[in-house]
């Protein structure tokens, strides 16, 4: 009940930090109050700082280790019900303690607790049991939160008489009790953990809202009085007294329902309620007031009440008075109006009725007894000129019952005090989480515990330990579930953490989870990944490590094509699993199968760390199909999963080993639209910043898969890290670019079909080690499009394809790495712009960069590279493969400067080749070959039907080669056109498109009476053939004829070329002019006098300049150009041998202006 109070005027808003009494002074109630309200706050706000909102600290009386024991839920032996545990709790600063039963009782007495010596029962509190909730509602079947709610309530003497001290006889002072209920929320909560935020608990926002009344108070302008002994005339204030008014809400609602009461005196003349008549209208009371002021009085509206309607939030029984005795009659009985409702029972003094009267009357009091609030919420004047208005904040809200404000009016000013929309005074009520409970077994607990569980947790917020996560006393689960909303350190003790279920942070900020080191392992055998971060902000995993063992899940009737997970049902993770996140950082952390670290796995760690080739010897425990694949029914588990908007991730210092390294798990928007999936991906994932730094990334079917659906923004770096894909590529990185830029740089990386799959625009690759091995026709699955057509991947360093959405590939550049591999060293496929491959070290198996067939580019530059071809026992040179340094293909502006291309051809056991090539463009509209040292030599005893240091195939297009040396020899084919150092066909005539027959080989070709010479057949689509009319390109169907609308052209200046044997230097086959132009040319291994050599210079133009050459050949002949000699000009050269324009020696003039050795 309220006290009898002059005011209360502590405000926090004041800053005030004590009174201080003055000497000789009138000492007040006021002061005092206000000096026990500030010391309240200031502890209060204290605890709440240093603790956090909802704490329990370590109890001593455990009879062993302390225990955070205060308010523990545990269930009962039974399983239909839970105890309270007893102890404190610190609620949002408030000190709860539960004491238990420490009256008199069957079995053990209460016995005094060490800490404070405190009495204390012998046992926990029954959820039935509580001291402040009675009659508490039946438990349900199911998933429940289970939580506190507790206030301060005001008690005077009216409810606990022994406040009045016998010596006095009357009461002088009231005091203010902690009540706390233990409740539990009716909804199910399914889906609801410890970390679950606010909205997303079924009723828990309703059940915590806050009062929204609010009040606002002023006094009346009234007219001047003549009176001197009236008020001044100023004054609004009327009343000749000094009041405290209260006003209280008394049925809840929003504003149009709630109902009010108001008192002077703070509504503080009272009684207790000792008997009821057999009418149950006559009350008697304990007294019928203090004196002919403050006492009951007829025609008043009174309240009955007891503890129970209280508690319970219940508005006690309004009635009038109809009669009332006298201060000094022995009955002291007050008649009601009305009878007083069944569940008021005087006679039970446990309960504590009680009667309280308030001041309201007039025409706007309802039948119940209460004002509407809706009179007031344009202005209502009580009386004397005091005017209260009500209002709602936010509009719409519950008025709760007992919401009560107080404010001041004084006569000796005439002014009202002033409260401007003010919320309610009391009583103020404060929620926090307890446990989930799903009884009769699971019951999780919520609070925080302070101190930490662990003593030597340094700077961490929690610590946990492998026994108390064992034994369900604090798991890792419940330890990220206290710092969620906060922010904090979790510490996991060295030791070993056995996951059923996957750690989830939903919605987490500001939290660091922590282990000391890869001894600290959480093994995790459920399914799913170990461990979930949603939505969350700024969060570290670091110093851990994950074990998983994979679980057999059935599919869904989806292999590859299911989104990339593998078609299982559950998202394919065993590691970390991020979803809808920014700032995430994974630190130093392992993340492995722990399959590929027994059996097999040593040695393959072992293969990592020497360099060795990992082949398909060293590893049996793959997660794909034979190839590398994603066969029908296979769940590849991912060491890091990404799903949604993801930004800033970092991956630092971690060791991944699993099926996947790191992928992207994107379900098909049908099976993603019921919202958040922490285990089931989400539609779609768009990453926005990237690193991958210092790490070893180690993926049986890949080490870092990105497909077409990613969108990528903010850049991504891969720095310093060894990525090795067993049966799948290194790095597949295929996400559409959004503005954004992708640099891989310093790495280490290894892949099965190819090391790294680059399919995004603004990308660099620099300083990096790259090798590959083939794994057969391999297409990287996981949302690639079935019509687009997939590479065959067998041993390629650097596949650049171009993306499907973009359909070109632009501004990429490889620089300063060091590429080992089966295949072609750095392959495109499709259109490509802006290519820059500058500065490499190339050895390829097949080549070192190959444009594939289709493939277009606007400009690419291959620049200071060393290719060449090392011999590899474990992967023998397949007889026939053609072999060539640089093929560009329809390239529209190419530059090949400054490379060193040698040893193409080594010696093998079956020493036979197509043809080797140093540079090969074909069908190119621009190029320029420069600067470039080209060895294509054949070892001792190899042949090849063409050997040649550039090879230039177009149509319609400019070939310059310029200041190149040029060496070439070795033993072709005989029946081929042998070894040449230069090789142009560039025609433009008309040719018959007679019908080949498909031919089987290079000697069933019969082209329908045309003398033709097999030149090359390239990736298997057909060959390149020299007819007596120019070039043409057989295929078993049809041969396609040049176009004759471009007139091509090349120059061949200041080259040295030095040819071998009976190579022809220089080859042409040229529909335009040719300009030969200030080179050495020049025949070593000499034959003098052989017929059979060829020419240096052999060829047809359809114009020619020779100037200022040296041609230095044994062969009779030197040059054999077929062309006009009115087409042809011969000047200054040096030439040793016959110089043959359409078959006749040299003519006047040229004849007399070049010197004949």
């Amino acid at each position: 009940m309220p006290g009898d109070y002059t005011r209360l005027s502590f405000d926090p808003a004041a800053d005030y930090s004590r009174p201080r009494a003055e000497q000789g002074r009138m000492l007040r109630d006021a002061y005092l109050n206000e000096l026990a309200d500030g010391l309240d706050h200031r502890l209060r706000a204290l605890a709440l700082d240093v603790l956090g909102p909802c704490t329990a600290p370590l109890d001593l009386d455990t009879g062993g280790a302390p225990e955070a024991t205060g308010f523990r839920i545990e269930a009962t032996a039974d399983g239909k019900s839970f105890t309270i545990g007893l102890g404190r709790l610190y609620l949002h600063g408030l000190a709860l303690d539960n004491h238990g039963e420490v009256g008199p009782q069957e079995g053990p007495g209460p016995h005094v607790e060490p800490g404070l010596q405190d009495l204390r029962a012998a046992a926990p509190v029954r959820y039935a049991d509580q001291p402040y909730l009675p009659n508490p509602p039946d438990l349900t079947p199911g998933r429940h939160l289970v939580y506190v709610e507790a206030w301060e309530r005001e008690v005077t003497a009216v409810e606990r008489p022994e406040l009045i001290d016998p010596a006095i006889g009357v009461e002088t002072d009231a005091r203010m009790q902690t009540v706390w209920q233990v409740k539990v929320l009716p909804k199910d909560a399914d889906d609801v953990d410890c970390g679950t935020e606010d909205p997303d608990i079924p009723g828990w926002v309703a059940a915590t809202a806050p009062s929204a009344g609010r009040l606002s108070t002023k006094g009346v302008a009234v007219p001047a009085s003549t009176d001197p002994c009236s008020v001044p005339p100023d004054a609004d204030y009327l009343g000749w007294e000094n009041r405290l008014y209260r006003v209280e809400v008394h049925n809840d609602g929003m504003l149009a329902q709630a109902g009010f009461k108001w008192a002077r005196d703070n509504a503080s003349v009272a009684a207790a309620v000792t008997d009821v008549d057999d009418t149950r209208t006559v009350l008697t009371v304990s007294r019928t007031g203090r004196d002919d002021v403050q006492r009951i009085r007829e025609g008043a509206w009174v309240e009955v009440l007891d503890d129970d309607r209280e508690l319970s939030g219940t508005p006690g029984f309004l009635a009038r008075v109809v009669t009332v005795d006298r201060l000094d009659d022995p009955t002291q009985q007050v008649t009601l109006s009305a009878a007083l409702p069944a569940d008021l029972d005087p006679a039970d003094h446990g309960r504590r009725t009680r009667l309280r009267q308030w001041d309201h009357s007039g025409p706007l009091v309802g039948a119940d007894g209460t004002i509407p609030v809706s009179a007031a919420t344009g202005g209502l004047v009580l009386e004397d000129g005091v005017r209260i208005t009500f209002s709602d904040a936010p509009a719409g809200g519950t008025l709760r019952t007992g919401d009560h404000w107080t404010f001041t009016a004084r006569s000796a000013d005439g002014r009202v005090e002033e409260l401007t929309q003010a919320p309610p005074q009391g009583p103020h009520r404060f929620y926090g989480r307890l446990a989930v409970i799903d009884l009769p077994n699971e019951v999780t607990d919520c609070r925080g515990v302070w101190p930490p569980a662990c003593a030597e947790c340094g700077d961490c917020t929690v610590c946990v330990t492998p026994e108390s996560h064992a034994d369900g006393t604090l798991t890792v689960q419940q330890a990220v579930d206290r710092v969620r909303r906060t922010g904090g350190r979790v510490c996991l003790a060295v030791g070993q953490y056995e996951l059923d279920e996957p750690v989830v942070l939903n919605g987490a900020q500001s939290v660091t989870l922590s282990g000391h080191g890869w001894l600290t392992v959480l093994r995790h055998r459920g399914s799913g990944p170990a461990l979930v971060l949603q939505r969350c902000r700024g969060v570290t995993v670091s110093d851990l490590a994950i074990l998983g063992d994979p679980v057999e899940r059935p599919t869904e009737g989806g292999g590859e094509g299911d989104g990339g997970d593998g078609g299982g049902g559950e998202f394919p993770a065993i590691g970390i699993a991020v979803a809808g996140s920014a700032g995430v950082d994974l630190l130093r952390c392992a993340i492995a199968r722990t399959s590929l670290l027994s059996n097999d796995g040593p040695q393959l760690l072992q293969a990592l760390i020497t360099g060795r080739n990992v082949s398909d010897r060293d590893v049996s425990h793959r997660g794909g199909t034979e190839g590398g694949g994603t066969g029908q029914g296979d769940v590849q588990e991912t060491a890091i999963a990404l799903s949604g908007l993801v930004v800033g991730l970092a991956v630092r210092d971690c060791a991944l080993l699993a099926d996947l390294g790191i992928t992207a798990v994107i379900r098909p928007r049908e099976r993603a639209a019921d919202g958040p999936q922490p285990l089931g991906g989400g539609a779609f994932l768009m990453l926005a910043g990237f690193e991958l730094t210092d790490s070893l990334v180690y993926g049986v079917d890949g080490g870092l898969l990105l497909d077409e659906r990613v969108q990528l923004s903010l850049g991504a770096t891969l720095r310093d890290n060894l990525i090795v894909g067993d049966g799948g590529a290194g790095v597949i990185w295929q996400a559409e670019s959004l503005n954004a830029a992708l640099t891989i740089r310093d790495c280490r990386i290894d892949g099965g079909g190819a090391g790294i799959e680059l399919a995004a625009p603004t990308s660099e690759i620099r300083d990096c080690v790259i090798t590959a091995r083939p794994v057969g026709d391999l297409t990287t699955g996981g949302g690639r499009d079935v019509q687009q057509p997939p590479l065959r991947l067998d041993g390629t360093g650097i596949a650049l394809t171009a993306p499907r959405l973009a359909g070109v590939l632009s501004a990429v550049s490889v620089t300063g790495c060091t590429l080992s591999t089966v295949g072609p060293a750095i392959a495109m496929q499709l259109a490509q712009q802006d290519v820059v491959i500058a500065d490499n070290r190339l050895d390829g198996g097949t080549g070192g960069v190959v444009m594939r067939p289709g493939s277009s580019g606007s400009r690419v530059v291959v620049r200071g590279n060393e290719v060449t071809r090392t011999e590899r026992p474990d992967f023998p040179f397949e007889p026939g493969q053609p072999m060539v340094g640089v093929l560009l293909t329809g390239v529209t502006d190419g530059e090949v400067r400054g490379n060193r291309i040698h040893d193409l051809f080594p010696a093998t056991t079956e020493p036979t080749t197509l043809m080797v090539v140093g540079v090969f463009p074909q069908q190119c509209r621009s190029v320029t070959v420069t600067d470039n040292i080209l060895d294509v030599r054949l070892p001792e005893g190899a042949t090849a039907l063409l050997v040649a240091g550039v090879v230039a195939v177009t149509s319609s297009g400019r070939v310059e080669v310029l200041d190149n040396v040029i060496t070439s020899g070795g033993r072709p084919d005989r029946s081929a056109v042998g070894l040449l150092a230069v090789l142009l066909f560039l025609g433009r005539d008309h040719i018959d498109t007679t019908r080949f027959p498909a031919p089987a080989s290079r000697e069933t070709l019969d082209p329908a009476g045309d003398a033709a010479t097999l030149l090359a057949r390239l990736g298997g689509t057909g060959w390149y053939a020299e007819l007596k009319h120019g070039l043409a390109w057989v295929t078993p169907a049809r041969v396609f004829a040049p176009d004759a609308s471009v007139l091509p052209a090349a120059t061949i200046r200041g080259n040295r070329i030095e040819a071998d044997g009976d190579s022809v230097a220089v080859r042409s086959v040229l529909a335009g002019p040719l300009l030969v132009n200030d080179n050495l040319i020049r025949r070593t291994d000499q034959h003098p006098g052989d017929a059979n050599q060829r020419a240096l210079l052999d060829g047809s133009a359809d114009s020619t300049v020779v100037s200022a050459n040296h041609l230095e050949t044994s062969a009779l002949t030197a040059v054999r150009l077929d062309v006009p000699a009115n087409r042809v000009a011969v000047t200054g050269n040096v030439v040793k041998g016959a110089f043959l324009v359409g078959g006749q020696a040299l003519q006047p003039p040229w004849a007399a202006i070049n010197v004949a050795l």
